[in-house]
């Protein structure tokens, strides 16, 4: 069950940290559109 859970967080933490990286790409992407 550890190890399930770490699998799981570490799941989380990828796909928080792509959605982030894919919010600020488009958020940099606008400004530089401007």
């Amino acid at each position: 069950m550890i190890n399930h859970a770490a699998a799981r967080g570490r799941t989380c933490i990828h796909i928080l940290t792509f959605v982030i990286s894919i919010r600020i790409s488009v958020v940099i992407a606008s400004r530089c559109a401007r």
